[in-house]
């Protein structure tokens, strides 16, 4: 299995969190993970996909900036995956496959 992850997600996760690095080196060695760069081929499409939640903020719960959930909409988008989540409301309106996290990871 891999799981795919935005660098968005890790840097806000981060922001939030205020997590240890070694804590983060933890979860870079799972087995099958995947860092998903934000760079000059995709960030323009994912402040696209950003967008729309800026005009409607705040209506969304911590750690689900608008820049994450473009990239995360922009990453799944690109490599035909489903998005999973506590959130699935934050990904309405995409024709992304989203899976409910019903217990957190």
């Amino acid at each position: 299995m891999s799981l795919l992850v935005p660098a968005t997600a890790i840097a806000e996760a981060q922001a939030a969190m205020r997590m240890p690095r070694a804590a983060w080196a933890h979860i870079y060695r799972i087995r099958g993970l995947s860092t998903l760069d934000l760079h000059e081929g995709n960030a323009d499409q994912v402040g696209d996909l950003a967008a729309p939640r800026l005009q409607h903020y705040p209506m969304q719960k911590l750690l689900t900036g608008p820049l994450m959930v473009g990239h995360v909409l922009r990453e799944a988008i690109e490599t035909n995956a489903a998005i999973s989540t506590q959130i699935p409301e934050l990904y309405g309106g995409h024709s992304v496959p989203v899976v409910l996290i019903e217990h957190p990871l």
